[in-house]
């Protein structure tokens, strides 16, 4: 893991000192020794997590590279391109780049974000990989662009104008950010996933160099020819992302099928020689309804595999503020944060830790959008049934709140207001939010989802949305930023783009069928899997973290004088009927708080980062 940060500028001489300095404002990231490069117009630098970490700052023929990441079809590459066997992975994309020039991208296999000066056609080239799993952002400041890992490194160049994007607020203060390249600062943006950054004299271009095929099908005669290429995939993604643990492997291990499947190919590796042992990192919630240690515990006894356990606890409101400070930025979701203390507990044994994540996006589908399917196809009777049986996993939502989740696919976007006008239901209120500050910042329309290309499904079309969403890219970046604080290295085999593509083409029996979801990887893993994991249903729910954040914030003295009702964003009485009726929901075991839980810790989020700003003391 590195941080990088480059500078386009007319003289770069200029800013020799700033590139370092916006280095040193992620050392929390990668706390190894800065390098830097300059040529004409651009400084470029990086610096790695440890001083014997390969260089992830190369240049060679005046061409240069800052690269943060892992390539995970390195032996193709070094076919293709000639290169030697040791070559470094920013080696290797600096020498596809200077054989494919803007195709380099799509030849890539991993998690990466990247700066290469192109000294012949000088311009910056800049991209992330089809996931976003490594951060990549930049911005416009007079006659400079900057660019680098995160967004507290390029406000750390006094070219940069530090001015709040009240869009942005207002988007997370309805606690559905939708806008996926801008920031909480207007100046900064966001390099999406799957897109390049193009920097030249003419200025800046941002295209996508790759996409899903929404065309592409996995079609086999038998169910078991399914199960085996998806085992093949998936060995292939777990296999490449463990080839250089030198400490071994740690698993974020849930007891879900996910994190369980993960760990059970990563131990056989290992008895396999391929890999190095695996250790499974695991929070507990004792008397919580969402513990999952009888799973855990069924996961390690079937493999022996070292465990080691935490008890799950909310992190403290100074831990909280200090996380604000250090990215100037909205401070983590609480089930997120809870993963901290395991986080610095795993980076003691190993180097990088394998996480479940991605598992549900592409294996699960979309419960409405299934139920829309069915409708589509005439299965009516099997329609009914589904949303009947899928009220129990609805997350305390109605009845008719789900029906409408149903409804909402098989209506076509262009007519959406004059359906929900004839049905009589009003666009969402957000009555915490100032109506004068919503219409202020454009609230309504910039939360109109867009008409998506063509899908072959509702299923297909829901689960791009939500992959391609400015939720999934934060929530990545967020666990990002946590595992380079902590130390360590996550990397998410579901996430590998050979595993995604077979999952977004399967067939929908392949996902779900007979209230089972995640059908193929339970009969492709079957063996990996402890029966009471591969038969298990449940999926365990961690709203309740949320909670228990909050109340370590001060619980309701946090919304009594708030710096956003004086910023006239936020109705201080609403936010604070908001939060009562959590909390009474809550204490009574109603499972209707889930839904507020959002829409009050956006509030409490964005407070703590205004009195940040704003230099007011708790």
């Amino acid at each position: 893991m590195s941080a990088i940060a480059a500078v386009f500028a007319a003289d770069a001489r200029d800013h020799l000192e700033r590139v370092p300095a916006m280095l040193d404002a992620a050392a929390h990231r990668a706390p190894g020794p800065p390098h830097t490069w300059h040529a004409g117009p651009v400084v470029i630098g990086s610096r790695p997590r440890r001083s014997s970490d390969p260089r992830s700052l190369v240049h060679s023929n005046g061409h240069a590279i800052a690269f943060d990441g892992r390539l995970d079809n390195r032996d193709e590459l070094i076919a293709a391109l000639g290169s030697p066997p040791g070559a470094s992975d920013a080696t290797l994309v600096l020498a596809a780049y200077e054989r494919w020039h803007e195709d380099a991208p799509a030849t890539l296999l991993g998690d990466f974000a990247f700066a290469i000066w192109d000294a012949d056609g000088q311009r910056l080239f800049c991209a992330r990989d089809v996931f976003g799993q490594r951060p990549l952002f930049y911005a416009h400041g007079g006659n400079i662009v900057a660019v680098a890992s995160e967004p507290q490194q390029i406000l750390r160049h006094p070219d940069i104008p530090q001015t709040i994007n009240e869009g942005i607020v207002a988007e997370h203060l309805a606690a559905a950010p939708a806008t996926i390249d801008e920031t909480l600062w207007l100046s900064v943006k966001r390099l999406p996933a799957a897109h390049v950054l193009l920097v030249s004299s003419a200025g800046t271009r941002v295209c996508r160099y790759w996409d899903f095929d929404p065309e592409a099908r996995v079609e086999h005669a038998r169910a078991e020819d399914y199960a085996d290429e998806f085992a093949h995939l998936f060995e292939a993604a777990v296999r490449c992302r463990v080839r250089n643990a030198t400490r071994g492997v740690g698993v974020f291990l849930s007891g879900g099928v996910d994190s369980s499947a993960i760990a059970g190919v990563a131990a056989r590796l290992h008895r396999a020689g391929e890999s190095a042992a695996v250790h499974a990192f695991s929070l507990t919630y004792p008397q919580a309804s969402c513990d999952e240690t009888l799973y855990i515990d069924a996961v390690v006894r079937h493999w022996s595999m070292t465990s080691t356990r935490l008890d799950a606890v909310a992190p403290s409101r100074r831990q909280i503020e200090a996380e604000v400070a250090r990215y100037r930025d909205l401070p983590a979701f609480p089930n997120g944060s809870s993963l901290d203390p395991l986080r610095l507990r795993a980076a003691a044994d190993v180097d990088i830790v394998l996480t479940g994540y991605g598992g549900d996006d592409w294996f699960s589908g979309s419960r409405p959008s299934q139920i829309a399917d069915l409708v589509c196809e005439g299965r009516m009777l099997a329609a009914a049934g589904r949303w009947w049986a899928d009220h129990d996993r609805s997350g305390g939502r109605s009845r008719l709140a789900l029906a409408r989740a149903v409804i909402a696919p098989l209506i076509p976007g262009a007519i959406k207001p004059v359906a929900r006008a004839i049905a009589g239901t009003p666009p969402p209120a957000f009555e915490w939010i100032r109506p004068e500050f919503a219409a202020r910042a454009g609230l309504r329309d910039r939360l109109r989802r867009p008409e998506r290309g063509a899908f072959r499904s509702h299923v297909q079309r829901e689960m791009y949305a939500i992959t391609s969403s400015a939720v999934q890219a934060i929530g990545d970046e967020l666990e990002d930023r946590a595992a380079a604080f902590a130390g360590i290295e996550q990397r998410q085999p579901f996430n590998d783009r050979r595993v995604a593509e077979f999952g977004f083409a399967l067939p929908e029996s392949e996902r779900w069928a007979d209230g089972e979801t995640k059908v193929v990887i339970r009969r492709a893993l079957g063996n990996d899997l402890p029966d009471v994991v591969r038969r298990r249903r449940d999926k365990a729910e961690f709203s309740s973290t949320f909670v228990d954040t909050l109340e370590c914030l001060g619980g309701r003295r946090l919304f009594d004088d708030l710096c956003t009702a004086r910023a006239g964003w936020v109705d201080a009485a609403a936010a604070r009927s908001q939060y009562d009726r959590l909390i009474e929901l809550y204490r009574h075991g109603d499972a209707a708080y889930i839904a507020l839980t959002g829409p009050v810790w956006a509030v409490a989020a964005v407070e703590l980062w205004l009195r940040h700003i704003e230099g007011v003391t708790s």
